[in-house]
């Protein structure tokens, strides 16, 4: 996160706690599930983010290194063994000579897509989209698929399209509008117009009301009818998108928020359960979204170490057979539930139950 972005994080997070006491305030009936340590990134990553399955079982992990940022961004590779390997280093953008990975994500011809948030250093409309082909399981040199976005942040394949958010298409607005947008797959080399709002690959949008956390669109995530679910940062909701018979928006409509819920940052979908995992970064907590809008909490923990391996601000879940894996972010802020920031960067393991068959 910027220093911008960061302070309005801990004086939302100030006012946000003020007037509840987090998790603890749910349902004492909640059966809380314990994340454990997965393993422990090299001492290049600092900051892990978001993830990928790829078809061999193993894990692409985008670390924007935000943390120290005296490492470059890189993607790492976790082996179906939990072995950690180097993978890829991002490319410097031109005009800023920085690079800052967030959402990555897989397509049906192996390349992979994943966002160059340029929002860490500038609100600008720098911020791009980068393809990686990838040949016999190694990565090749990354193309730009779109440039002129201002907070690239998750980027998503279904069907025939390429979709991504903007957590702030407006930054220096009144009103913070975030949006979604979906571009052809198989589209490179696109510019957005400015602002974002009037570029016609734009589907749809949110508007932020967490003044202090103007951060909107984040996390998406498809369910098994097709319909798009998409997080809002600052405001901690789930919004639900449908599309008609020739893939137009045919409604959005909130769909979920819980008192509880203090963030809501990467999505993931459990195709088997049909339910959705949310990160809650700033409450330190997985939560779990049903298909008929209830929220519940998978796992919490209150702030400690890293090298315990629990929860530390976690930003994105991912589902490895019925192990739910979480990226660790680790923002230390002084009012959100994670206070600290410390090394090893680690990923956590939630073991879920496994399903029953009928």
């Amino acid at each position: 996160m910027s220093t911008i972005t960061r302070t309005c994080v801990l004086l939302a997070s100030l006012a946000v706690l003020a007037g509840c006491n987090g998790p603890q305030d749910e349902d004492a009936s909640v059966d809380l599930k314990p994340a454990e340590l997965l393993l422990n990134l090299p001492e290049n990553c600092n900051a892990p983010d978001a993830m990928c399955l790829m078809a061999d079982g193993s894990i692409i992990v985008s670390v924007p290194n935000v943390n120290d940022r005296s490492q470059p961004s890189v993607l790492v590779k976790v082996t179906p063994e939990n072995k950690v390997e180097p993978f890829f280093t991002m490319p410097l953008h031109p005009e800023t000579g920085k690079a800052y990975s967030l959402g990555v994500c897989t397509s049906p011809s192996g390349d992979l897509y994943v966002n160059d948030n340029q929002e860490f250093d500038t609100l600008e409309n720098k911020s791009r989209v980068l393809r990686i082909p990838m040949q016999d399981g190694q990565p090749g040199e990354a193309v730009v698929v779109v440039s002129g976005l201002v907070v690239a942040n998750a980027v998503k394949v279904h069907g025939d399209y390429l979709y991504v958010t903007d957590s702030r298409i407006t930054p220096e607005a009144e009103t913070y509008i975030s949006g979604i947008f979906r571009f052809d797959l198989g589209e490179e080399g696109i510019e957005l117009k400015t602002p974002g709002t009037e570029d016609p690959h734009l589907i749809a949008t949110l508007e932020t009301h967490n003044k202090e956390v103007p951060i909107g669109a984040d996390g998406l995530a498809f369910d098994n009818d097709g319909n798009l679910y998409v997080s809002g940062f600052g405001d901690a909701t789930i919004e639900k998108i449908e599309f008609d018979e020739q893939g137009e928006v045919k409604s959005q409509e909130l769909f979920a928020k819980a008192d509880f819920m203090i963030s809501a940052d990467g999505l993931f979908f459990d195709p088997v359960e049909e339910k959705i995992y949310v990160a809650d970064l700033m409450g330190n907590a997985i939560r779990v979204v049903t298909l008929d809008g209830t929220v519940s909490t998978l796992a919490f923990n209150e702030d400690s170490h890293p090298s315990e391996g629990r929860l530390d601000a976690p930003s994105e879940p991912l589902l490895r057979g019925r192990e739910l894996i979480v990226s660790n972010m680790n923002f230390p802020f002084a009012y959100t539930v994670n206070k600290t920031f410390g090394m090893p960067a680690t990923l956590s393991v939630i073991r879920l139950d496994e399903v029953k068959e009928e």
